[in-house]
Order: structure tokens, then C-alpha cells, then sequence
């Protein structure tokens, strides 16, 4: 009987600790080329396995878009945490880890529309509709998805690049929906001869030799998304960008990409020290665009794409003077008559 409970309790020893190991995740590191970093961190432990056998990775590289106007301009609604306590600034904690560095924001600032705007389809009764959008609608029936945001993170170099071309800071707003849904804003920054203010009123408030500090809520973060998104955005879907690398975030990317000194973002690269995870397959990912049309004449689309343009608007006169045989037939030998998805240019 005693040689029957010490097996049992030897049991139920070796089955706490298994559990302990497997509930244990080997830390993880940005140094591509060693044995914790981006390539093995779907082999760490079992709640890292998206890493590597995920569909949705993030970053990747924003290289073919395609239009989609139906997607509409962002609404961010950014306000001053601490406007209620009758403060013109107020303060908020910044937060350093080996990993990253992240700013907490106190709850009240919101993004809606864009790809965050769900419309009903025409056939769905408005009564039906709107019951289903359980108060959250609008006329004509739109459904918003309200995403609050929660904290801003920083990581230099930028993790998404461009057609190849990567900016040397992102900043990534990130926001959360109360069914727990993801949203991130990014916003990056290139080496310029002109300076952030952002950046400025930040750097003396780094925790550079602590982990934690508090800065100064003395910088317009409205103004410098309004800056950042006025010619418009990338958006697609993906994954955290680092462990555990869950599929469950929006991304939408800043098409214009903002001016920061090498001074300014050289504090950032030393403290960070190049938190970027590598850029992943897209795996039949299409990444939309929305460009303003006020933009429309100085976008950073690629020149094939202004030349699809001036393609159609010659089709148009065929169309006009020659009929419909003529226009098809030149459509026929145009190789840009149908496109579907236009090049981007790298950089500004």
C-alpha cells in the first residue's frame, strides 16, 4: 500500500512538472541567426507555433496594392487623457522592456471607418440591420467598429518596409475594441534634414537607464496623425509582430512617411536596438490602398500607375470617335488595359 501511494505521488510529481515546463516559453530575442531568434520562435514553445505556422504574419513588405475606395477615409479621435482633471498637459508612463519601448494612454481616443466600416447589404431590411449593429450605426445602415486606443510602441529600425525600402522609426498606435479585436495605426519616420517635434518632446523623457518614466503629455498627437494619414493608407490584415504572433490584428499604415533628424533617430536605434522582426510571406494577402482624391495628382503610386490612367482616359476618346470595335481592339494590345493592382514607389 505505502509502495503504491509513493508511485502515485511520484506520478503526480512528474506530471506537475511537465506541466510547469510546457507552460514555460524559452525567451525570445530580435537577433536573426541565433537560437532564439525571429526564424526559430514557432519553435520556442507550443504558444508561440503562429510564429512560424501562421497565414497572417506581420510585418511584410508593402509592394502591390490595390485601390479600394470603398473603404473611405480614417476617423481618429484623439483627446487629451487628462483634459478631465482640468490639466492642459498631465503626464504618462513610458514603459522600457528588452524588447520594446511602450507608451500607455489613458482610455477616450477612438479610430473608426476606413476597413473598419462594415456596410449592410442592400437587401437587408434597415429595422434588421440596425438591431444587428446593436446601436452602433448610422443612416443607410453602416456598422462601426469603434477601436479604443490603448498604448503607443516604437521600434527602429521600422518593421514594415516598402517595395524593400525600410524607414529607420514606426510608431505603432495600437488599439483594442471591447470583443478584444485588434487595430494598429502605424506611422513611420525617415532620416531628414528638418526634425520631429514629436520626437523632440519625448527624447528628454526616455528611460534610457530605468525601465519605466513619465513624460509629458506636452506633444499633439492628433496634429501628428492627422499629418501622417492625410494622403491616405495601406491596410491588410496580420499578426502581432512578435510572440506569441496572433492573427487577430487590422493594420493600417501611414502612406506618407514623416521627417525626423539622424540626431533624433539615433536615440531611438540605441535604445531599441533594432526591435524589427524580419518581413513574412504574404501568402495570398491583398493589401488595399485609399489615397484622397485631393492626393490623387501627388500620390506615391508608381509611374506605371499614372500611365494606366492616362491609358484609359485615351480609351474613353476611342471610345468617343471610333466605336466600340475600335476600343476594344486597343485594349486588346494595351498590356495595362486591365490592371489590378498598381507598384508602389519606395520612400517619400
Amino acid at each position: 500500500m505505502q509502495l503504491l501511494l509513493k508511485v502515485g505521488l511520484a506520478i503526480a510529481l512528474v506530471v506537475v512538472l511537465a506541466g510547469g515546463a510546457l507552460g514555460q516559453c524559452a525567451m525570445w530575442s530580435y537577433d536573426e541567426g541565433t537560437e532564439n531568434g525571429p526564424e526559430v520562435w514557432g519553435d520556442l514553445c507550443v504558444e508561440y507555433a503562429k510564429c512560424s505556422q501562421g497565414a497572417l504574419q506581420a510585418p511584410v513588405d508593402i509592394r502591390y496594392v490595390t485601390m479600394d475606395y470603398n473603404m473611405g477615409p480614417l476617423s481618429f479621435d484623439i483627446v487629451n487623457p487628462f483634459a478631465d482633471e482640468g490639466s492642459t498637459t498631465g503626464k504618462t508612463q513610458m514603459v522600457s522592456s528588452p524588447h520594446s519601448l511602450r507608451m500607455d494612454w489613458a482610455p477616450g481616443s477612438t479610430v473608426t471607418g476606413g476597413p473598419f466600416e462594415h456596410k449592410a447589404r442592400p437587401a437587408t431590411p434597415l429595422t434588421a440591420c440596425c438591431s444587428e449593429c446593436a446601436g452602433e450605426w448610422r443612416h443607410r445602415c453602416i456598422w462601426l467598429i469603434v477601436f479604443y486606443l490603448s498604448s503607443l510602441a516604437f521600434h527602429a529600425p521600422s518593421e514594415f518596409t516598402f517595395q524593400g525600402y525600410r524607414p529607420d522609426l514606426s510608431v505603432y498606435l495600437y488599439h483594442h475594441t471591447s470583443k478584444k479585436q485588434v487595430a494598429v495605426a502605424v506611422i513611420s519616420f525617415n532620416t531628414s534634414h528638418a526634425s520631429s517635434g514629436f520626437l523632440d518632446s519625448l527624447i528628454p523623457y526616455l528611460p534610457i537607464n530605468t525601465t519605466s518614466s513619465y513624460v509629458p503629455l506636452e506633444f499633439d498627437l492628433a496634429s501628428l496623425v492627422a499629418e501622417s494619414f492625410a494622403e491616405g493608407y495601406y491596410s491588410l490584415l496580420g499578426s502581432l509582430t512578435s510572440p506569441p504572433c496572433t492573427e487577430d490584428a487590422s493594420y493600417v499604415l501611414a502612406r506618407r512617411i514623416l521627417p525626423a533628424s539622424p540626431a533624433q533617430l539615433k536615440v531611438f536605434a540605441d535604445l531599441l536596438h533594432h526591435n524589427a522582426r524580419p518581413t513574412q510571406p504574404l501568402n495570398g494577402r491583398r493589401i488595399k490602398a485609399f489615397v484622397p482624391f485631393s492626393n490623387l495628382d501627388d500620390n506615391k503610386l508608381s509611374k506605371e500607375a499614372g500611365w494606366i490612367f492616362v491609358g484609359v482616359v485615351v480609351a474613353g476618346i476611342v471610345v468617343v470617335g471610333l466605336g466600340s470595335y475600335v476600343l476594344g481592339k486597343a485594349k486588346k494590345n494595351h498590356p495595362m488595359a486591365h490592371p489590378e493592382e498598381m507598384e508602389l514607389r519606395a520612400g517619400n
